[in-house]
């Protein structure tokens, strides 16, 4: 008897951190989207969802090509041959005709710049370092693609945020600015920091569960971050006694109960 009284005087005397308990979802703030520059049919793609890719340097997809360099071919043939009537034209002496052919010349070297520009376009390269976190296009090679089709979509890695859902039983726990810890379900020993940035007051259903949103910044990128990535969080709430944290749940069910 006199070791357990010492054992609730040592509980109520003692204090430990307090932590709200929830889970998390990896999500990007922002993303760029990668689309089609032009008609073409898919001839490859090289990565798929959840591969890291480099600003300029990594090459997403290649699109077939053939038709933009016969365009090419004959642009290029275009404005040779307008060259030569313009040489021609004004070794004549008919300056009119040498500058229709200037004119259309002119006209024939933008093509082929366009049709040049489309055929470098064609290789696809991610325009920004980060993650695909859509875009499986690797089972579609053959497919035909219109120009503005959305092909892949990246997300840059420093952009990444953890959205919190918090049980409301957790709410007055949880504080904008508050420390809070990541683990993830694939890599539970591999915790990443993080810090509440912003706390919705209004609950929403969640998995048949009442649960607050919240918002926080990834202080560290552990080799699991990805969007999508799911798993526990919980929340620095402060410290209290060992007793009020163990008694706070039966209180709670009293005054709910009781109207205390």
């Amino acid at each position: 008897t006199a070791l357990a009284a010492a054992g609730l005087v040592a509980a109520a005397l003692v204090q430990g951190p307090v932590w709200a308990r929830g889970e998390f979802v990896v999500e990007p703030a922002v993303a760029r989207t990668v689309a089609a520059p032009f008609d073409s049919v898919l001839e490859e793609a090289l990565v798929e969802v959840g591969d890291r890719v480099e600003a300029g340097v990594t090459v997403l997809a290649r699109l077939d090509s053939s038709t933009q360099q016969l365009a090419l071919a004959q642009a290029q043939a275009d404005a040779e041959h307008w060259r030569v009537q313009e040489a021609l034209a004004r070794s004549a002496g008919d300056i009119a005709q040498a500058q229709l052919a200037r004119a259309r010349a002119d006209e024939a070297q933008a093509r082929v710049d366009l049709f040049a520009a489309r055929i470098e376009q064609a290789t696809i390269v991610a325009p920004i370092s980060g993650v695909v976190i859509e875009g499986d296009l690797k089972q579609q090679a053959g497919a035909p693609l219109s120009q503005g089709q959305q092909l892949f979509v990246i997300a840059p890695l420093e952009t990444l945020q953890a959205t919190l859902f918090l049980p409301e039983s957790q709410y007055r726990l949880t504080r904008e600015g508050a420390e809070c810890e990541l683990v993830p379900v694939a890599a539970p020993a591999d915790k990443a920091a993080c810090v509440v940035e912003r706390v919705a007051p209004v609950a929403q259903e969640r998995n048949g569960v009442r649960a607050h949103r919240a918002q926080a910044a990834i202080r560290s990128r552990p080799a699991w971050l990805r969007p999508g990535v799911t798993g526990a969080v919980r929340v620095r709430a402060g410290r209290r006694s060992y007793l009020a944290q163990w008694t706070a749940p039966l209180l709670d069910w009293f005054r709910l109960r009781f109207w205390l």
